[in-house]
């Protein structure tokens, strides 16, 4: 026998050996359902064997081939996918960058925070100014007050002298009775 029988009788015994040792029907192992790529790998296997390589050789390369007939090397959307993730980064530097330098120039994260907290200060300051022009009475509105509480004040003591008055009355009903009894 030649290599070329030889290497298709060995091709042969292990497509034969592969579909026997599984577990299937007798019926299916007699006719094994592959795809096309196989099937056509299967006869491109004999006939590359015709130039004196081995089985294991002609099998690594047909996997090989296989490998990258399915996962191109140089694809346009995986270009693309790497050119837009190349320049995402490159952004995310040039911002970065770009915020270092202004922060270098308002004179350093101290000074920045300094200038934050005397903004916030001076804010909170202007609001208590307002809220203290808000509640201020003007001086007008302070007189009407005080108006009012020595009128309620005089209307007190006005009170306060008539209760006195009819106390004093009592009195002297209850002396005048006490001595007419007497």
């Amino acid at each position: 026998m030649s290599n070329r029988q030889d290497n298709e009788l060995v091709v042969g015994r292990l497509l034969n050996s592969s579909s026997s040792r599984s577990n299937e029907s007798p019926r299916r192992a007699e006719t094994p359902v592959q795809s096309p790529e196989r099937q056509s790998g299967a006869t491109q296997l004999i006939e590359a064997d015709s130039g004196h390589e081995s089985v294991t050789d002609s099998i690594l390369a047909k996997r090989k081939q296989i490998c990258q007939e399915n996962r191109p090397g140089h694809s346009p959307t995986t270009s693309k996918s790497r050119i837009d993730t190349h320049n995402r980064i490159a952004q995310r530097q040039r911002t970065h960058k770009r915020h270092q330098r202004a922060t270098q120039v308002r004179g350093g994260l101290e000074k920045m925070e300094q200038f934050v907290m005397t903004g916030e200060h001076l804010q909170e300051l202007q609001r208590l100014s307002l809220q203290a022009q808000e509640n201020t009475m003007t001086p007008d509105l302070a007189q009407l007050f005080e108006q009012e509480a020595q009128e309620d004040l005089e209307d007190d003591e006005l009170i306060e002298y008539v209760e006195h008055q009819e106390q004093l009355d009592q009195e002297l009903q209850r002396i005048l009775s006490e001595l007419s009894i007497g």
